[in-house]
């Protein structure tokens, strides 16, 4: 449509008239990898990607995902936005979805894709993941972008508080002893998420696929990466958001 071909042609170096689009622009429904969607663009950069080119700059990390697993696997998508990684995998292989999302906003935007497409086999968590069980304060982010809201304490940001579960305990609850794979995007909280769980697994335990984000890594206290060496991974590849990781 014309905003968005206004949106993509802007000069970069005008933000503001982007941001007179994205205020103007209302919800969209697009058709990505098969499915439908109804997208957002106003207030998360993931919709707004799918808006603009109806694709993800994440299409390397689901191809990789979609293509080591199948009907009978288990797929953990922790950060799950409105659902990207969840549906994609879901309707590429037929793999049991976990998808994890503890902003309101963009779990019900999540619900409403699945319901879009009437999708079954994803189970939508309530809760975001950490190494304990309590409560945390969801920093919200930019009004622009929901998909940045995290864990990470920011004192300038408003936020909400919302229920906290380890990993395990999420995937013990859906009667699950082991995820082939896990996805994780959490801007900044990924090794607070999955650090304890890396380390205290089994061996039978530990899914044979990873994607890490690592674009807040220098937030991290500990290092992911090497961990997960430590675990007996190897690092498959290094996208530009991600760690790809095997065992």
């Amino acid at each position: 449509d014309l905003l968005r071909w206004l949106y993509d042609h802007a000069p970069i170096a005008r933000s503001e008239v982007r941001k007179l689009i994205r205020a103007s622009v209302g919800e969209r429904e697009i058709a990505y990898r098969g499915l439908r969607w109804r997208c957002h663009p106003r207030d998360n950069a993931v919709e707004r990607s799918l808006w603009l080119k109806a694709a993800t700059v994440e299409e390397e990390e689901i191809d990789w995902l979609t293509g080591r697993l199948g009907p009978g696997s288990v797929f953990c998508d922790i950060g799950a936005n409105c659902g990207v990684y969840a549906l994609s995998v879901r309707a590429a292989t037929g793999a049991k979805v976990v998808a994890i999302e503890p902003n309101p906003t963009m779990r019900e935007r999540l619900a409403a894709n699945l319901k879009l497409n009437d999708l079954d086999g994803v189970a939508v968590i309530a809760a975001a993941v950490g190494e304990t069980a309590g409560r945390l304060r969801l920093a919200m982010g930019s009004r622009w972008d929901f998909g940045q809201a995290s864990l990470v304490d920011r004192p300038s940001s408003a936020g909400i508080d919302v229920d906290v579960l380890p990993l395990g305990d999420i995937l013990r609850e859906q009667g699950i002893a082991r995820a082939d794979a896990v996805k994780i995007d959490i801007e900044g909280f990924e090794d607070r998420a999955l650090g304890g769980f890396l380390r205290d697994s089994s061996d039978g335990e530990l899914p044979s696929s990873l994607v890490i984000e690592h674009l807040h890594s220098k937030m991290w206290a500990t290092d992911l990466h090497a961990l997960a060496l430590s675990r007996g991974y190897a690092l498959a590849k290094r996208t530009a958001n991600n760690f790809l990781f095997t065992r």
